[in-house]
């Protein structure tokens, strides 16, 4: 059975922040459920069988469905997980509802419930439609109050490039995730520079979201150590990893960087969240009910 949502704020009225403190980092008293690793060799043979279907009928079937109001077409996954191919919307909005869910499903009725708090893609743009911004940004509450979250989730797309701003909601800071190189690793651009739009842009959305005295754009930010892509393609994905293993100062674990390894694991993620493998191969869906929940 699906977890609903519990929230039903007023459509006029905003966002309180205040974190609660008697929220834990799920990262801290329920780590072992956030380290979990996949089969390699399963992994390799589900990308191979996913990408080998060819015939045209076949690939217009939906993989994978849900309640969460994204449905994908064998097509569209292909598209993603091939070597060149990039991280479409759909599919990065798909895996960070995903990320919700199983977060309300694996820390119900404990104090990691709404800890972290996810935003989708689609939220900053409806920066000039002051209600729909904040029910975008309150969609992915489930069974909490977005309001007393700790750690905020939010993927943001530039000129195809994809990067995580995590907001600390309690230490007041910003941290973007950015796996692009920054000047002193040999890349083209400063990083400050790159982001010095896109920052304030976010930070005006979230101030518009949120019953605030203060500007988020005043925040202390930083551009933490992270794995660095090696293809400008890779973004998406790097993202993908960010927000599951980002604990609000570190990541937990770092992660294989290479572009394969990186569909791969993405493509194991999307697929085994869905009940309804009837669509698939049968080699295929044996395969999935092997891989860890």
């Amino acid at each position: 059975m699906p977890v609903q949502p519990i929230n039903t704020f007023s459509p006029m009225v905003k966002i309180v922040v205040k974190p609660n403190e008697e929220l834990n980092s799920p990262f801290l008293v329920k780590r072992h459920l956030l380290l979990k690793r996949q089969d390699p060799s399963i992994l390799d043979k589900v990308y191979k069988l996913t990408r080998a279907v060819t015939d045209k009928e076949s690939r217009k079937a939906v993989w994978v469905s849900s309640n969460l109001s994204i449905n994908l077409k064998l097509v569209d996954i292909q598209e993603t997980i091939k070597p060149e191919g990039v991280m479409g919307i759909n599919c990065i909005n798909l895996a960070v509802r995903i990320m919700a869910r199983q977060d309300a499903e694996i820390f119900k009725n404990t104090e990691c419930l709404g800890w972290r708090h996810y935003v989708d893609s689609k939220w900053s743009p409806y920066i000039n439609d002051p209600n729909n911004l904040r029910d975008e940004y309150s969609r992915l509450s489930t069974m909490y109050d977005p309001s007393g979250s700790h750690l905020v989730l939010i993927p943001v797309s530039s000129d195809g490039h994809w990067t995580l701003y995590a907001f600390n909601m309690r230490d007041k800071k910003l941290c973007i995730l950015d796996s692009r190189r920054d000047t002193s690793e040999g890349g083209d651009e400063d990083p400050v520079k790159r982001h010095e739009k896109i920052r304030k842009a976010v930070c005006d959305a979230l101030n518009k979201t949120m019953d605030v005295d203060f500007n988020f754009l005043s925040w202390k930010y930083e551009f933490p150590k992270v794995p660095r892509q090696q293809n400008s393609y890779d973004s998406g994905f790097f993202v993908f990893n960010f927000m599951r293993l980002w604990d609000g100062h570190r990541l937990i674990r770092w992660f294989s960087t290479e572009t394969k390894e990186l569909r791969k694991n993405f493509l194991a993620y999307i697929i085994s969240s869905t009940d309804d493998h009837s669509a698939m191969p049968t080699n295929v869906s044996e395969l999935i009910k092997k891989l860890p929940g």
